[in-house]
């Protein structure tokens, strides 16, 4: 019986995951939480989690931040992401943050079924639905992946905040003129001519949310 933590903000896919688990995998939900930061102010208090599955978009701290944490936190759990989100750049660092399995909510519960039983075999799962977006991607010349750098990404990320070089920099340990030199250079390879372009890029692409911006 495997013992399954589920970290979900929305409280009915929660209790519908919660059932589905218990009654047709034989699993035991040892806990469920809304957000990152409830099942850490808990996770002391379980015994023996052997998976978690986490949902990507979660209040506070997101669900990939999240995975990366986990991986230090607690290294022998094995981690399924969980994600109704399409945009590229979400797949993108969700495909890189080291989970052992990615199910979109597109995909039929028998898909969950059967990551996670690949997953506690030692496996690696990736649904169709993001088999299928995976493939677009990398069919995609125009892709940022294929555009711009590591940097250029971590930078678009803040400036599609709608945050100036000035605050940005900071936070990306650069100066402020670096920061511009790097604007300058992504709008140039993304054909982009403004600041609202620019913005109107990162919340296509899913480099930023609505949320997120200033």
């Amino acid at each position: 019986m495997f013992r399954i933590v589920i970290i979900e903000d929305q409280v009915m896919f929660r209790s519908a995951l919660t059932v589905m688990l218990e009654s047709k995998l034989k699993a035991s939900v040892i806990g469920a939480y809304g957000s990152g930061c409830a099942f850490l102010d808990a996770h002391t208090t379980l015994e023996k989690i052997e998976l978690i599955l986490l949902d990507i978009q979660l209040p506070g701290e997101d669900g990939i931040t999240l995975c990366g944490r986990l991986s230090i936190l607690l290294p022998e759990t094995k981690v399924i992401l969980l994600s109704s989100v399409k945009e590229d750049y979400l797949l993108h660092k969700a495909l890189q943050s080291g989970a052992d399995g990615y199910v979109h909510k597109d995909d039929s519960m028998e898909a969950l079924i059967g990551a996670i039983e690949t997953v506690m075999q030692g496996g690696c799962y990736f649904g169709y639905t993001v088999q299928q977006l995976r493939r677009q991607m990398g069919h995609n010349p125009e892709n940022f992946s294929k555009i711009l750098t590591d940097k250029e990404q971590e930078v678009l990320e803040l400036l599609g905040q709608g945050l100036s070089n000035e605050e940005a920099a900071p936070m990306l340990a650069l100066s402020p003129e670096t920061v511009q030199t790097h604007r300058r250079n992504i709008m140039r390879k993304l054909g982009l001519h403004s600041a609202l372009q620019l913005q109107s890029y990162a919340l296509k692409r899913g480099f930023t949310s609505v949320s997120e911006l200033r």
